[in-house]
């Protein structure tokens, strides 16, 4: 629910909700509160081992990158940038944020086609620890001032860091591949991010590098299947429902907004 801050004066309220044959749904009050409740239990659940997920991918990342090569990986990316992005492009230089893939009631989901229709030369950084958001943030912000739109994919777990960027007017991309979102598609360079890391910190922490890895694993099959869960109840709740609304109804309501919406434009 949404209240309008002017009705009338400038908002409208629009009620779907006298399509509803209320008496039909009153009959079937216990399947329909029970579903519902079994539904939002199912994304809690999921939802909880979501968030567990980024907290260990987090403890994961802080316990790889201790002592990583950070100046050489600043060189690096200012040689690729300057041999990408060293002309003015024919954009505005916005940049717009997408989520290529991430988990639902289906499993993990990755639009990886998404960079193949949209980029011929395609970067791949091979990074485990998430050492590419630095890359990928430098690339966005000389895309935008040198005019080029772009298209940046943050993490689902940490929307605050990017996964991957698209530059479609240069069919360029800058993908990230790593355990459980491997890019398999063709690939103009390879960047081994993780070459990066400290060996001897790596060693040290090998053992609990293996339980952070298992724990993660385990926690995103948690969550895939609580969001499964979840569409199967609400699944059953739309069907109760569907025969007790007036779906002419609505389709008429909405032609008529259209209309009045229109006039306005």
């Amino acid at each position: 629910m949404v209240e309008p801050q002017f009705p009338a004066a400038i908002d409208r309220y629009v009620n779907l909700g006298r399509f509803y044959d209320v008496e039909r749904c009153k009959a079937q009050r216990s399947a329909i509160c029970g579903q519902t409740e079994q539904y939002k239990a199912a994304y809690q659940r999921a939802y909880r081992a979501l968030r567990a997920a980024g907290e260990v991918e987090d403890a994961l990342r802080e316990l790889m990158t201790e002592g990583w090569d950070r100046a050489r990986l600043e060189k690096r990316t200012r040689g690729i940038l300057s041999r990408e992005l060293g002309r003015q492009g024919g954009g505005s230089g916005a940049v717009a944020l997408r989520f290529l893939g991430g988990p639902t009631c289906q499993g993990m989901t990755l639009r990886f086609d998404t960079v193949e229709k949209l980029a011929d030369r395609v970067y791949v950084l091979l990074d485990t620890y998430g050492l590419g958001d630095l890359l990928l943030r430098q690339a966005a912000a000389l895309a935008a001032r040198r005019c080029y739109d772009a298209v940046a994919c943050p993490d689902p777990d940490r929307p605050q860091r990017l996964l991957h960027l698209i530059l479609p007017e240069l069919r360029l991309a800058f993908v990230t591949s790593r355990e459980g979102m491997e890019y398999r598609g063709p690939a103009y360079r390879r960047i081994h991010l993780d070459s990066l890391l400290d060996p001897s910190a790596a060693r040290r922490g090998k053992a609990r590098c293996r339980f952070y890895r298992r724990m993660h694993r385990v926690l995103m099959e948690e969550a895939c299947q609580g969001l499964g869960e979840a569409k199967a109840a609400h699944d059953l709740l739309e069907a109760d429902y569907h025969p007790a609304v007036d779906f002419a109804g609505v389709q008429a309501l909405a032609e008529e907004e259209w209309r009045r919406i229109e006039k306005l434009l």
